[in-house]
């Protein structure tokens, strides 16, 4: 049975701005008793994988039934679709263009469907529908209606699948408010090990380590993250910047010897 618990979340490229305040107006006017949570609005601009990793790893964190809009969006107006996809778990919104792909992979998809503008706009009562700014014209208008206990299917049709999500390996993928790095470098690395960081054309000393306490202020360490993803930090300091890495970078780890 579907039980409607009203919770938006909400992830995108915007920065600092007036526009997720316009994403928030409209989510109000259309259901006032939606509550809606800021998840991030610092994704690096257009950076697709980055966007799609923040959102893999809330989901599972809010209750059942929540909605998630995503909008990292470069080819807003284009051809490509709109999206609702609905989970054994949750809902997510955004564009067709992989940024939903990652967050999807642990759980069962129910249904997918392309959202219809029009029928959005005429649901949620709106003057119409920008061809730039899809985020507030239809991904949370949309996201409105179904915390309201609008059916999915109302909303357009349904679609067989969606785009896939291209993730290059050896990859800098998300950085940290402290400067960690998390990379799409999937393969554990043995605790205790020294390796090689190489980013950039240089070459640095690090140890793998099971958590930050295993290692001196200052120092250059990986982790097996918890999302099954290797990170590169400094203990009590900021890798990124001695690194000079950002999110789309290459970095590789190899044995020291």
């Amino acid at each position: 049975m579907y039980v409607n618990n009203q919770f938006i979340t909400l992830t995108t490229d915007f920065g600092p701005g007036y526009y997720v305040a316009e994403m928030k107006g409209v989510i109000k006017r259309v259901n006032d008793k939606a509550e809606v949570f800021d998840v991030a609005h610092n994704v690096s601009r257009y950076n697709i994988v980055e966007g799609a990793f923040i959102l893999s790893r809330v989901w599972r964190h809010y209750p059942r039934n929540t909605v998630h809009v995503g909008v990292v969006d470069p080819r807003v107006g284009s051809e490509r679709k709109a999206l609702a996809v609905e989970t054994e778990y949750c809902t997510f919104i955004g564009p067709d263009n992989g940024l939903l792909r990652w967050a999807l992979k642990d759980q069962q998809t129910i249904r997918a469907i392309s959202l219809d503008s029009d029928v959005i706009k005429t649901r949620a009562g709106l003057d119409g529908v920008s061809a730039t700014f899809h985020g507030r014209d239809v991904f949370a208008p949309a996201a409105a209606l179904i915390t309201k206990g609008v059916d999915v299917d109302t909303l357009g049709m349904r679609l067989e699948d969606i785009e896939k999500l291209e993730v290059e390996e050896d990859r800098v993928i998300y950085v940290d408010g402290f400067g960690d790095i998390v990379t799409t470098i999937t393969k554990e690395i043995p605790l205790g090990s020294k390796v090689k960081v190489l980013h950039g054309g240089e070459r640095h000393d690090a140890v793998c380590v099971e958590k930050f306490s295993d290692a001196e202020p200052g120092e250059l360490i990986v982790l097996n993250g918890s999302h099954g993803l290797v990170e590169v930090d400094v203990n009590q300091g900021n890798a990124a910047e001695r690194l000079g890495a950002k999110s789309g970078d290459e970095i590789r780890i190899e044995n020291a010897g």
